[in-house]
């Protein structure tokens, strides 16, 4: 009985030291195999932030040839190697191989795909992506829409965005800044001036505070739409405001005021800006200059253009906008004189400078003089 007692023990001492080893054995297989991922894992990466998609690729598909399994981390960093070559071809079929093998994915893995797909223009397969991210399991965020948007600002889909937009708003995923302005960006070039200051007010209602991009974004679109008043009402709204405007939206001010040939207000906002210290550049003086020629007050297009040459303010653009009055006017001698200053002062002329040159002085027979003067601007 005492012998049986301690062969039972014994075996049973033996069976718990088996599976303890079989246990132990397990658990060292797969930290093994998981180390072997994460170096795989590490050395994507490295390739991806090297330019070295072809490697990284390569790596990719010899992990389970070389009994390495693919993890999430995996999809993702190989898939964003491919965003930054802007193989976005590439980067689906990686995605649609993950689809067939049930593999895990994340919204890095979508978002860096439909992030290459817009680096490359291809739009729709962007937004395709999107769609089906959307229909899984995971839980969507602004990065993923910012990548989409990116798309549509890209290919001047202004609709598109605005949907994309309201979509974000109807699964309540936060929208941040940069969604802001990829929104902004596509109503401005699609000249969407309505949509781009809703998104203004929209920033204002949530207390954001106003990105100028998107500002920038809204003035330019009311320009491209003849909506000047719009547009220097939200400019008047940032001064009254604790926002300054830099000095890009006061040329994109500018330039809507010229777009509509308001004159007077160009000016006045001109004069406004500098008497507040505001650094004026020549696309400011250029836009005023233009304003009021368009407006019918070349008298005053001459005193902005001539007050900025004092400060060396005078650029192409303001000269180019006083030539073509001269040439509307047929005022060959001005015309020779602006090119002139523009010698003296070393502004480079364009294909547009060439041009209206030469068909003001060409009515007047001085296209000679003109060509000269021309050719010494080169």
């Amino acid at each position: 009985s005492s012998s049986s007692a301690v062969s039972s023990s014994a075996s049973s001492s033996s069976a718990a030291s088996s599976s303890s080893s079989t246990s132990a054995a397990a658990s060292s297989s797969r930290s093994s195999a998981a180390a072997a991922s994460k170096r795989c894992n590490t050395a994507i990466t490295a390739h991806g932030r090297g330019r070295r998609w072809q490697e990284a690729l390569e790596l990719f598909h010899h992990m389970p040839e070389d009994g390495v399994q693919r993890t999430v981390v995996t999809y993702g960093a190989v898939v964003g190697a491919l965003e930054k070559a802007r193989r976005w071809q590439e980067a689906i079929e990686v995605l649609e191989a993950a689809h067939l093998e049930r593999a895990p994915l994340n919204a890095i893995a979508y978002s860096s795909a439909i992030s290459a797909c817009s680096k490359a223009s291809a739009g729709t397969p962007a937004l395709a992506l999107l769609g089906r991210a959307l229909s899984t399991a995971i839980t969507p965020d602004a990065v993923l829409f910012s990548a989409a948007l990116d798309a549509c600002a890209r290919g001047r889909n202004w609709a598109e965005a605005l949907g994309l937009y309201e979509q974000m708003r109807s699964l309540e995923v936060q929208p941040n800044m940069g969604t802001y302005s990829l929104v902004s960006s596509a109503c401005e070039k699609g000249q969407q001036w309505a949509a781009a200051l809703d998104l203004v007010m929209e920033m204002r209602s949530h207390q954001h505070k106003l990105d100028m991009r998107v500002v920038n974004s809204a003035i330019s679109a009311c320009g491209k739409g003849r909506q000047w008043a719009e547009a220097m009402r939200l400019f008047q709204d940032l001064q009254d405001g604790d926002v300054r405007p830099d000095a890009v939206v006061c040329e994109t001010m500018l330039s809507a005021m010229d777009r509509s040939s308001r004159g007077s207000e160009a000016i006045a906002l001109l004069e406004s800006l500098g008497s507040r210290q505001v650094q004026l550049s020549q696309a400011m003086v250029g836009s005023a200059v233009a304003a009021c020629v368009g407006g019918g007050r070349p008298e005053e297009a001459r005193r902005v253009l001539a007050e900025a040459e004092v400060w060396n303010g005078a650029g192409t653009l303001a000269y180019n906008a006083m030539l073509t009055e001269c040439s509307r006017s047929h005022a060959a001698s001005e015309a020779l004189g602006l090119l002139s200053r523009m010698q003296q002062r070393g502004v480079p002329c364009t294909a547009v400078t060439c041009g209206l040159a030469l068909t003001g002085c060409g009515r007047a027979l001085e296209w000679e003089r003109a060509v000269h003067l021309l050719c010494s601007l080169e």
